[in-house]
């Protein structure tokens, strides 16, 4: 539904660059009233967790991303150790009982991991100790489950996050980069860096639009000090291009989202159209895209020339 009130059907076949547009438009271009799914059966996957070097694991990058349905893996700091979570398809096989896994995670992930973080706020200087000690006991294991229940984990310690998705092929680079940066400023932090692949789409402001990517993600315990820690690595990410999570910690501004984005000013055209009085911008959204096209009034919106096309016969929900 639009600043106007018109309620349009978009897709593939009904304005189908509008509809690359909303499908990631962070609520600038209306409201979202009805949305249909596509979806595919649950799928049975079976995983395993590694504990390897950063070596072990650059050396071997290729084959995880390729041969694997899903591969992340994650960079304790201050360390050299990474956990590397492979998943597949699996064959013939049905998840058993699950309760002592899901136990063992409240207990080790979330209560176990909670108090070393309290700790690490009261007494900072032990990060780098206990980013150690959580890189000793990274889990090996393997299990078998459906999608639902191997992506889905309960996260009772909370967190600032910052996310940058830059080209696949600068994974290792921007890593190690990172690692070099944590190693010459020994910053405070125990959280461990997660690093995971997404497949390129054309979704006009996806972070992956038109490339392949590798996502970054940075953390930090709630309550200690993250800023410094978080811009000197966001410097890195802007090096390579990156793009940031949408709805995680950034410090972009209209000039940055203007080079990363190719469809930019397109989306602008639509954002112009269908909100002409800003009606779905926030003191957020107008720091990114305060230097939007202004249209001229007499061009017509979006919202009027959809109800000609009522007129018309075109679809209305």
């Amino acid at each position: 539904m639009t600043s106007f009130g018109e309620v349009l059907t978009c897709n593939d076949e009904n304005h189908p660059d509008l509809f690359k547009a909303l499908q990631v438009s962070l609520g600038m271009l209306g409201i979202i009233v009805k949305v249909t799914l596509r979806v595919i059966p649950a799928t049975v996957l079976t995983y395993e967790s590694k504990r390897l070097s950063l070596d072990e694991c650059f050396n071997q990058l290729a084959e995880f991303r390729d041969q694997y349905r899903n591969f992340e893996f994650y960079w304790f700091p201050h360390t050299d150790t990474i956990q590397a979570k492979l998943m597949n398809e699996a064959t013939n096989q049905l998840p058993g009982n699950r309760h002592w896994r899901n136990l063992n995670q409240m207990i080790m992930e979330n209560a176990l991991f909670g108090a070393l973080s309290r700790v690490c706020r009261t007494i900072p200087s032990l990060s780098k100790s206990i980013s150690r000690l959580s890189a000793k006991f990274v889990d090996t294991g393997k299990d078998i489950g459906y999608t639902h229940q191997l992506f889905t984990t309960s996260r009772l310690v909370r967190f600032n996050e910052m996310e940058y998705s830059v080209p696949a092929e600068l994974m290792e680079t921007v890593v190690r980069e990172i690692h070099r940066l944590v190693e010459k400023n020994n910053y405070q932090v125990h959280f461990p860096i997660e690093c995971r692949y997404v497949k390129g789409d054309d979704i006009w402001l996806s972070p992956a639009h038109g490339r392949d990517s590798a996502y970054i993600a940075i953390h930090m315990y709630k309550g200690m000090e993250h800023e410094k820690y978080f811009a000197d690595v966001e410097a890195i990410f802007r090096r390579y291009n990156g793009r940031p999570h949408w709805g995680k910690l950034h410090t972009l501004q209209a000039d940055h989202v203007n080079a990363l984005y190719p469809k930019i000013e397109d989306f602008k055209k639509f954002r112009q159209q269908l909100d002409p009085n800003g009606m779905f911008l926030n003191d957020h959204l107008k720091k990114l895209f305060v230097n939007e096209l202004q249209t001229d009034r007499n061009e017509g919106n979006y919202g009027q020339r959809y109800s000609d096309e009522c007129e018309n016969g075109a679809e209305v929900i």
